[in-house]
């Protein structure tokens, strides 16, 4: 009969994303455990094939406080288990308005940026599964893997 896995062979056996999971219900806990009141209610985390087409990354929206101006936030991609790769913070953000922050998935294809300039703004093309970021109906940016690094590309505005 095998002996249970227990601490870092336990974490290695587990799917990234599932761990992820686990660890922001446990701080989100801690949290509250501690007679914290005011934690605002978490976007639900989003998987997909943010770095390669063959590897599954789990990105979740982490609550950091109250700054001056309103929430600050991380979003935060971890990799697949084994893939031997840290988890990464990809945007860090203060939200100063009603509309609370969520992520959902993009899919590979091509995005017309929010031009800025008044003029046409070329697509981009968007090779893997990317991170959606959305403030309610406000604005939008899809944040994605390019050339090595984690890039944005704001769509509304």
């Amino acid at each position: 009969m095998s002996q249970p896995l227990r601490g870092r062979a336990a974490a290695r056996r587990l799917p990234g994303g599932l761990l992820a999971c686990l660890l922001v219900m446990a701080t989100l806990a801690d949290a509250a455990a501690a007679g914290a009141t005011d934690i605002p209610a978490m976007a639900p985390p989003v998987l997909g094939s943010f770095r390669q087409p063959d590897q599954r990354d789990l990105a979740v929206l982490r609550h950091n406080g109250k700054k001056n101006r309103g929430e600050q936030y991380d979003v935060v991609v971890f990799p697949e288990a084994g893939s031997g790769q840290p988890a990464k913070v990809v945007k860090t953000f203060i939200d100063a308005g009603p509309n609370p922050p969520r992520l959902s998935l993009a899919k590979p294809g091509s995005y017309k940026p929010a031009c800025h300039a008044g003029g046409q703004c070329a697509p981009v093309k968007i090779s893997n599964e990317a991170i959606s970021l959305c403030f309610g109906e406000a604005s939008c940016e899809i944040i994605y893997f390019n050339r090595g690094a984690f890039r944005e590309l704001v769509v509304t505005d």
